[in-house]
């Protein structure tokens, strides 16, 4: 059990554990279908994802290794369905609204990679969809540098704008999402022109996306939950 927690501390700092070193740590007594699943939630629970290998730098910066974006294939999840862990002691799935300590904070890398990836997957699919729905423009804003509370922006022929958003996980599930005060701003401002584009699987050749319109009416709905789990503490200037 020692090595196991030892595995899942690491993992937790790295946001991920490999099949392998999971296989090689798990208890001798977790032995049903079911025991096994109890893990995978304890994962999810935790953020962490499961994936086949990653690859180390000269700088000692654990990487997931990726397909080739040409041989990915991305499917969609159905509205009825969800990609959210289902929690059976909470009424709705839970957006975890975070608001930055500092300008300056930095994702891991893990982290980044996870992000890119989603919202590449995201681009592949929406430019298939180009000439299906009268798409007249499509901008990944976020790849230009730019950080206005979404990540891709579509215009259409008939003038209307959205704002798409995308997170993304290497599991199956997430327990939650992380929505930074700028983020969540966009939303109550763009409302039913803001999209959140959920990519699960986000590391393999099948991917899937959910997308969510209008979160914000959502949570005034009590579909979704949003919750602020950090805040800012700073010093107010006094005059002299």
């Amino acid at each position: 059990m020692n090595k196991f927690n030892e595995a899942l501390k690491r993992a937790s700092s790295l946001g991920f554990i490999t099949y392998d070193e999971l296989n090689s740590v798990l208890p001798p007594n977790i032995l049903t279908g079911n025991q096994v699943d109890e893990v995978f939630d304890l994962l999810t629970e935790n953020n962490i994802d499961v994936i086949d290998s990653f690859k180390t730098d000269s700088n000692i910066i654990l990487t997931p290794a990726l397909p080739d974006i040409d041989t990915v294939t991305p499917g969609m999840v159905p509205t009825y369905q969800s990609v959210f862990a289902n929690r059976s002691n909470r009424k709705a799935s839970v957006f975890r609204r975070i608001i930055p300590v500092s300008s300056n904070y930095i994702k891991s890398n893990y982290a980044s990679t996870i992000g890119n990836r989603a919202e590449e997957i995201v681009c592949k699919t929406l430019e298939k969809e180009i000439s299906m729905y009268n798409i007249k423009h499509l901008r990944w804003v976020s790849k230009e540098g730019e950080k206005p509370g979404w990540d891709i922006e579509l215009k259409y022929e008939n003038g209307e704008n959205h704002r798409i958003e995308v997170k993304g996980t290497g599991s199956k599930r997430f327990p939650s999402i992380e929505l930074t005060a700028n983020e969540w701003n966009a939303a109550s401002t763009h409302r039913s022109n803001y999209w959140l584009y959920l990519v699960t699987n986000c590391l393999s050749e099948n991917p899937l996306i959910q997308k969510i319109q209008d979160p914000f009416s959502l949570v005034e709905q009590g579909t979704f939950l949003i919750t602020p789990v950090l805040w800012r503490f700073e010093m107010v200037g006094k005059s002299d």
